[in-house]
Parts: C-alpha cells; sequence; structure tokens
C-alpha cells in the first residue's frame, strides 16, 4: 500500500482567459519544456492559456509549485506577448467515481459521443492532478486564433518567470498583482486618456505611503491640536461637521502626496549609477502633472498626453520587470 501510493506522482496547473484573440504560434496544440528537471506544459486555445507543470512527489509539493507558474504568467504580459484576466483562484477539479456516467452527462449538452473522463476542469484557476489524470482530461475550446508571436520568442521570458527567484512573494503581494493587472488592462483601451490613467494608478498601488518631513508633521499636529480645541467648543453641527472634516484632512496631509511617493517609488527602482535615473525622475514628475490637469482641467493636448503615457508605460514596466528579477 505505501509503495503503491510512493509510486503516484502529482502536477499543478492553472488557467486564465486570454483577453483577446492574439496567441502564441506553435503551442496550439502544446509545447513541452523541462526546466530544472520538472515537466511543464503549454497549450493555448482559442481563449484559455493553460500552463502545467508536474513530477511532484505530493500534492502539498506541487501546490507550493504554483507561484512560478504565475510568474511566467505575468513574464509573458510584461514582454507584451499574451494578456489574460488574472484569476489565481483554485478552479474545481472533479474526479468522479464513474467517469463514464460524467463523460456522458457533459457530452449529452455538447450533442457528441460519450468518452471517458477522469479529470473535468470546471473554469479558470489553479488545480492539483494526479499524474495520468490529465491524459482523458477534455478541452472545450477549439483553436481559432491569430499570431502574435512565436513560441521561440517567448520561450525564454517562460523560463525567465519559472526561474524568479521570488515567486512565492511576487504571487503573494496584493499591491504588485494590482499593478500588474492595470498594466495588462491598458493594453485593452482605445483611448489614450484611459490608457494613461490605468499606468498612473498602477504606479499609485505601488508607492508605499510615507510621512512627511518631521518639521512638517509637527505643524500639522500642531494645527490638529487647535481643531480639536475649536471642536469641543462648537455650537452647532454644521460647525461640528466642518471642523471634523478639516482635521480629516490635517490627517491625510501628514503624509506624502501621491506624486511624491511617486517619485520616491522611481527614484528607488533606478540605481543610482543609471544615467537615465534623473531624467526618468523628471519624465514621471511632468507625467502626474499631465494627470493631474486632465483630471482636474479635463484637457491636454494629444502630444503632450501621449508624450506622458509612454514615459508612464516606460518606467511602469521597468519597475514590474525588477519586482520579478527579470
Amino acid at each position: 500500500m505505501g509503495n503503491a501510493m510512493d509510486s503516484i506522482r502529482f502536477g499543478v496547473g492553472i488557467r486564465v482567459r486570454i483577453r483577446d484573440d492574439r496567441s502564441i504560434g506553435d503551442i496550439q496544440d502544446g509545447v513541452e519544456k523541462t526546466i530544472n528537471g520538472i515537466k511543464h506544459e503549454i497549450s493555448i486555445t482559442s481563449s484559455i492559456i493553460e500552463l502545467r507543470a508536474s513530477e511532484f512527489s505530493s500534492e502539498q509539493a506541487a501546490t507550493r509549485y504554483l507561484p512560478r507558474l504565475i510568474c511566467a504568467l505575468w513574464s509573458l504580459a510584461l514582454a507584451d506577448k499574451i494578456a489574460f484576466e488574472p484569476c489565481f483562484e483554485q478552479a474545481q477539479a472533479i474526479r468522479p467515481e464513474d467517469p463514464e456516467l460524467a463523460a456522458q452527462n457533459m457530452f449529452r449538452h455538447a450533442r457528441e459521443k460519450p468518452k471517458r473522463l477522469d479529470l473535468l476542469i470546471s473554469g479558470v484557476g489553479h488545480y492539483v492532478f494526479r499524474i495520468g489524470d490529465m491524459k482523458s482530461a477534455i478541452t472545450m475550446f477549439p483553436p481559432s486564433l491569430s499570431i502574435s508571436s512565436t513560441w521561440n520568442n517567448c520561450e525564454p521570458i517562460f523560463t525567465a518567470g519559472i526561474n524568479c527567484s521570488n515567486a512565492t512573494e511576487v504571487a503573494e503581494d496584493e499591491d504588485l498583482t494590482i499593478a500588474l493587472s492595470l498594466y495588462v488592462s491598458q493594453h485593452y483601451e482605445a483611448s489614450v486618456r484611459a490608457r494613461f490613467i490605468l499606468l498612473i494608478s498602477a504606479l499609485e498601488a505601488l508607492a508605499p505611503a510615507s510621512k512627511r518631513h518631521q518639521t512638517a508633521v509637527s505643524a500639522f499636529e500642531s494645527f490638529e491640536a487647535s481643531l480639536k480645541e475649536l471642536l469641543q467648543q462648537s455650537k452647532t453641527s454644521e460647525e461640528r461637521e466642518a471642523l471634523k472634516a478639516l482635521i480629516e484632512d490635517t490627517r491625510w496631509k501628514m503624509e506624502d502626496s501621491i506624486s511624491q511617493r511617486i517619485r520616491s517609488l522611481v527614484k528607488l527602482s533606478i540605481p543610482e549609477d543609471d544615467p537615465s535615473r534623473d531624467r526618468e525622475i523628471k519624465n514621471i514628475s511632468k507625467a502626474y502633472s499631465v494627470r493631474s490637469t486632465l483630471l482636474h482641467k479635463g484637457r491636454v493636448s494629444e502630444d503632450k498626453l501621449r508624450e506622458a503615457m509612454e514615459n508612464t508605460r516606460r518606467i511602469l514596466k521597468h519597475i514590474l520587470t525588477t519586482r520579478l528579477g527579470l
């Protein structure tokens, strides 16, 4: 019994929905690649990209490998090779006691001839499987994609993602996931304005909150104390509400502004000896100024807007690529 269990091998897979009809050539029928002794399979259909890694000794070991598959997906997205909806929750993996009956029920709706089904993956997300299950799993998405790249071009990018040194941290970083998702989403906006706002929002998600200089904080604290005294002396509800709102605004003012936080993010993300560092800090400052004008006044020249968008995209892509260790 123990020997039989020891012989069972496991794998982990992840399925995500592609956001347009672009694809990577050569892999509609699937490709395989072994990296660090782990077998990887990649396939794309009309609406789904699926990555699998196998030959693990336990379900736990297979699950621990999932962050590397997620990093590989993000790597392909950052290289602008493919874009997807980032849904990494656990998918429903069904292993029925009567595979014949399960297959009959499913194919009755599709009016196709029943066949054996050992594993049914429902929807998108990640799943763990036993080696052998996938041989009888069914692909329900026929290939019908245009080609935007080839596997030869994407293979090094995929490999770099798999080898990400901080894969677990990347997969668990919610702010990074938001920023990556926004970067992917901007490709599918028709207007330069919408794309620019998404890119700036991605930088805002990555920019950590920080306090202003202690001198400024002390001044705000003193002002807040005086406001609280006035609040205790207030006689009308309108006066109290106005003072409460001002106290709340004062607390926000103790932190650096979003524009300062983004400047700091860019400054920390580019090495001091990089000749582009000062230029990129100026570029992002100008871009955020364009963002403020756009949102508060509603009008910016097309040339300025496009320049701000391109600068922001380049800087954001550098930061995200660095975070993934690519």
